[in-house]
């Protein structure tokens, strides 16, 4: 076991620096560009950035963009090459990324609306092929079952 003192501020998410640090030695910024694209010239913010938000404010608890400017953003900036972005930025890309929906009827005429976006799909199983947490030639049966549940948010 180690033990290090330190007189540095301690953050309760520091745990995050280790998933920043693995976000980086895969090299998972040139792998979602490469994937989604460039952001225009003149944005703060790639899409790789603002991923890498959301990943860090789910893997903290959080639930919503807003939550990385009222509650999480003094600890986020201690996270070496973590680009906070603002809440606006990253709902703003997530409405940039969205595809249309589609609409699906159900025999009993319930309509369902989705939206299934190609290259993040691509996107998600490129990024387990590179953890190895998949494998390359290997068959996988992917199986989603969800549940509409209405909600405020």
């Amino acid at each position: 076991m180690k033990i290090t003192t330190t007189s540095e501020n301690i953050s309760a998410y520091g745990g995050l620096n280790f998933i920043s640090e693995i976000f980086n030695k895969l090299d998972f910024s040139s792998l979602i560009e490469d994937q989604l694209g460039t952001r225009p010239l003149h944005s703060e913010f790639s899409y790789s950035d603002v991923i890498k938000n959301l990943w860090m404010l789910f893997l903290a608890g959080g639930d919503c963009a807003e939550d990385i400017q009222e509650h999480l953003k003094s600890d986020f900036l201690q996270i070496p090459n973590l680009k906070v972005c603002s809440p606006h930025t990253i709902v703003h890309v997530l409405k940039n990324l969205a595809q249309p929906k589609e609409v699906h009827i159900s025999n009993s005429g319930i309509e369902h609306q989705f939206s299934t976006h190609k290259n993040l799909n691509a996107l998600n199983l490129n990024m387990l092929l590179k953890t190895r947490i998949l494998e390359k030639n290997k068959y996988y049966d992917f199986d989603f079952d969800h549940q509409f549940i209405p909600c405020e948010k």
